[in-house]
């Protein structure tokens, strides 16, 4: 199983507003945009891919939003090797993770949920 690293974010703005966010995401973070797709409970999926660096061989992330009421949204964001057999990332997942939720979170209040 490849190496991955997830963290979980409550965050004070409604889906809309994150979900906006995502979509100019790629461009300014040289994340390549894969797909956005709605989930079952209202909320959306997005997927990205970040290409080979001298630490990877390339990782792919996952940013499931889910609504928490009127006005709050939950963020998921997973970052996982994209080769199965990578076994250790040295931080890299972490650091996708980690740049992804500040960039998703400017200006917006978070914590950990």
């Amino acid at each position: 199983m490849a190496h991955q690293f997830q963290r979980q974010l409550l965050i004070d703005a409604k889906l809309m507003t994150v979900v906006d966010k995502l979509r100019s995401m790629g461009s300014i973070l040289h994340y390549q945009f894969m797909s956005e797709q709605p989930s079952q409970n209202g909320g959306a999926i997005f997927r990205f891919e970040h290409g080979v660096s001298f630490s990877s061989w390339g990782e792919i992330i996952t940013i499931t939003l889910t609504p928490y009421g009127p006005a709050q949204c939950v963020a998921l964001v997973c970052s996982e090797c994209m080769v199965p057999t990578q076994i250790i990332d040295w931080g890299k997942n972490n650091k996708n993770v980690s740049e992804i939720l500040q960039f998703m979170t400017s200006g917006l209040r978070s914590r950990d949920f």
